[in-house]
């Protein structure tokens, strides 16, 4: 297999298969002197047998097998069994993992790539095994489209200021529409405390701050409603109003601030502008740049360069932010056809990114229907091959 940089496109076609999601997909590679096509399919089951009568089914008019399971993924043995019987088939063989690449065997020996290793141990054994007919590691799936519509995404570490407290280890993630920041250790007073900051799509942002209750040796009250604040939660809203929830699980009430008596609350406030800041994403180029700093992250778990070194591509699936995809570090992905989405934008919006980044893409046909028959017809499915094809 030639290097990545002269992969031009690959194309996926989701079929059905003894009651198994099968994968079809096409990848394309140029050199000044020939062009050559590859079109294959992956496997989701947890069956070696199973997956060996696929490579038989489809090995007369395919030349890549992706095996994309979650179970086997994680089985030694079992990848290289299928390895194996696929490139003894004549064809090219490819693994899906889900997460960092810890492999195991049948009886959980670890044979697997260590985080900041100079050596993919499985990924050289792979290369060493099969040669130019291991081309890569499909890893993880839908960077782009998970942050778009993703419940809950890790995305970033950041420094963040609250009140009169610096936090230099906190974690930000995505859930739903809101950015939330997490710390814990936090420091205050006689209180250690961990803390959440929610920046929500509607302007609001809400502090909730969990103290951890210490021993009492002094009985005065002030001591014990000081140190035996269990939470707090701040809200500020977008028209300037600030209201503190404070509740004490020792004196067993609730100490509501509002603007009329929020003087009274005994720690310092930063305004609704002095918060708004705080935000770690102010921008679209800092949102831009957190998804590319995740990504770069993620690639760390497999020593992604190394990789490269070896003529392994590291590809995924998606269907919004390719570009994005791409400054992350992936060296090829495929736009996903499916939900009727129109076939013509996505293809263009994958190779777009592509070409100008210098990078390989193609495709995946997958659902069109989240109901019986799920899948489009055969006809149909074979026009968005032609069209990604050509």
């Amino acid at each position: 297999m030639k290097r990545l940089t002269m992969f031009i496109g690959v194309i996926l076609l989701l079929v059905l298969v003894v009651g198994l999601i099968i994968t079809c997909y096409t990848v394309f590679s140029y050199t000044a002197n020939s062009e050559s096509f590859y079109v294959g399919v992956t496997y989701c089951g947890n069956s070696v047998e199973e997956a060996k009568e696929l490579v038989f089914k489809v090995k007369d008019y395919t030349n890549l097998f992706v095996l994309q399971s979650w179970y086997l993924q994680r089985n030694t043995t079992a990848l290289e069994e299928i390895g194996d019987y696929v490139v003894a088939s004549g064809l090219n063989y490819a693994v899906y993992s889900s997460d960092k690449i810890d492999y195991y065997d049948d009886n959980g020996y670890y044979y697997g790539i260590s985080v900041g290793s100079e050596t993919n141990t499985w990924a050289n054994t792979a290369k060493e095994r099969w040669q130019e007919h291991f081309i890569g590691i499909y890893y993880r799936d839908e960077p782009g489209g998970c942050l778009l519509d993703g419940d809950l995404v890790t995305l970033d570490k950041t420094i963040l200021q609250i009140n009169d407290m610096a936090v230099s280890t906190a974690q930000v993630t995505k859930f739903n529409e809101t950015i939330t920041v997490y710390s814990d250790n936090n420091t205050r007073g006689n209180s250690t405390f961990s803390s959440r900051t929610m920046f929500g799509n509607n302007g609001e942002i809400t502090i909730v701050n969990t103290f951890n209750e210490q021993n009492n040796t002094d009985s005065s009250l002030a001591t014990r409603t000081l140190r035996a604040r269990s939470s707090e939660r701040i809200n500020y809203y977008p028209n300037g109003t600030i209201t503190v929830n404070e509740y004490v699980i020792s004196l067993r009430r609730n100490n509501f601030y509002t603007t009329e008596n929020l003087t009274q609350y005994p720690w310092p406030l930063l305004s609704y502008g002095q918060m708004l800041k705080q935000n770690p994403i102010q921008t679209y180029d800092d949102a831009a740049q957190v998804f590319i700093d995740m990504n770069q992250d993620f690639f760390k778990d497999i020593n992604k360069k190394q990789l490269n070194t070896q003529d392994v591509l590291v590809f995924t699936a998606d269907y919004g932010l390719y570009w994005w995809d791409y400054k992350g570090g992936y060296d090829v992905v495929l736009a996903e056809l499916a939900w009727n989405h129109s076939d013509v934008q996505q293809i263009g919006l994958v190779r777009g990114a592509a070409n100008l980044q210098g990078k390989s893409w193609g495709t995946i046909l997958t659902w069109k229907y989240t109901h019986p028959p799920y899948l489009a017809g055969g006809e149909e499915i074979f026009e968005q091959m032609k069209l990604s094809y050509e």
